[in-house]
């Protein structure tokens, strides 16, 4: 059994929590700047084999895998983040038209992988 981890289980999680976050700060960072924002920018939870969009969505830290009031949290938040009225009021006056509707389909996607947590 791989966990709820997919491939390279917790410790591959953990580096791709890693670099999620850093994928956040550095949207969040253009974003403030006012600057235009792609498909590609959006930094995109990625599922391995195996794996969960909703758990990468997340980025649950594996050593709390197992406590249910931090992942109510860490769902929560990441509902707030991904929510397509949210997103949409944040970002898209700055996403590019040619990206605009493929972003909110895929930010549904998440979103909807998030509340089947809930």
């Amino acid at each position: 059994a791989m966990g709820p981890w997919g491939v390279g289980g917790a410790a591959g999680y953990e580096k791709r929590m890693a670099v999620q976050a850093e994928a956040w700060t550095i949207f969040m960072a253009k974003a403030s700047k006012k600057e235009a924002l792609s498909y590609s920018d959006v930094p995109w939870p990625k599922v391995l084999l195996g794996g969960d969009l909703a758990m990468e969505a997340i980025m649950l830290p594996p050593q709390l895998v197992y406590d249910e009031t931090a992942k109510k949290k860490l769902v929560r938040e990441a509902l707030r983040r991904w929510h397509p009225d949210k997103f949409q009021q944040r970002f898209e006056a700055l996403l590019s038209p040619a990206d605009r509707d493929r972003v909110m389909e895929q930010v549904k996607v998440v979103s909807q992988a998030l509340t089947a947590l809930v």
